[in-house]
C-alpha cells in the first residue's frame, strides 16, 4: 500500500513538472527572444516580439521587463517620444518594479539627451533620493555632475547618447 501511494506520488510530481515547465517555456521563450533581439540592436523585431508577449501574457511576471525592454528598443530607433511614452506607461502600470525605478532613470536620460537639463536635473533628485534603489549612487552622481558649476555638460545629442 505504501508502495503504491510512493508511485502514485512519483507520477504525479512528474506529470506536474511536466506540464510546468512546458507552461513556463511557453512565456519565457518570447521574453527571452525579444529581450535578446534589443541586445543585439535588433529594435524593430523586438518591439514585435515583446508587444506579442505582453498581449498573450498580459499579467507575467516578466510583463513590466518586457515593456521595459520595449522603451530600451524605442532609445535604439531613436524614437524618444515613444520611448517617453513606454517608460511613462512601466511607471503607471507596475510603479513598485524595478523596471519603474529603471524607467524613471530612462526618463530623465532622455530629458538630458533633449537638453532639458532641469527635467533631467529633478528625474535623478528623486532616484537619488530613495536609498533603496539600484540606481541611487548613478543618479546621485548625474545630479551632482548637472549642478557643478564648472561642468563640461555635453551639448549634443551624440555625447550624451553615449551615456544612455
Amino acid at each position: 500500500m505504501r508502495r503504491r501511494f510512493a508511485q502514485l506520488i512519483f507520477f504525479l510530481a512528474i506529470i506536474i513538472g511536466t506540464v510546468l515547465f512546458w507552461y513556463n517555456e511557453e512565456m519565457v521563450g518570447p521574453f527571452t527572444e525579444g529581450r535578446g533581439l534589443v541586445n543585439e540592436g535588433e529594435y524593430g523585431r523586438a518591439i514585435g516580439v515583446l508587444e506579442t508577449y505582453l498581449e498573450e501574457h498580459p499579467r507575467s511576471h516578466r510583463a513590466s521587463r518586457a515593456l521595459f525592454f520595449i522603451g530600451k528598443a524605442y532609445v535604439g530607433l531613436g524614437q524618444m517620444d515613444r520611448a517617453r511614452g513606454t517608460f511613462e506607461s512601466v511607471l503607471q502600470e507596475y510603479p513598485r518594479s524595478l523596471e519603474a525605478h529603471k524607467s524613471r532613470y530612462k526618463l530623465a536620460m532622455i530629458a538630458l539627451w533633449e537638453n532639458r537639463f532641469d527635467d533631467a536635473l529633478a528625474g535623478f533628485q528623486i532616484l537619488a533620493g530613495d536609498p533603496d534603489g539600484p540606481l541611487a549612487p548613478e543618479a546621485g552622481a548625474m545630479a551632482e555632475w548637472l549642478t557643478r558649476g564648472d561642468q563640461q555638460t555635453p551639448r549634443t545629442r551624440g555625447q550624451i547618447l553615449s551615456l544612455l
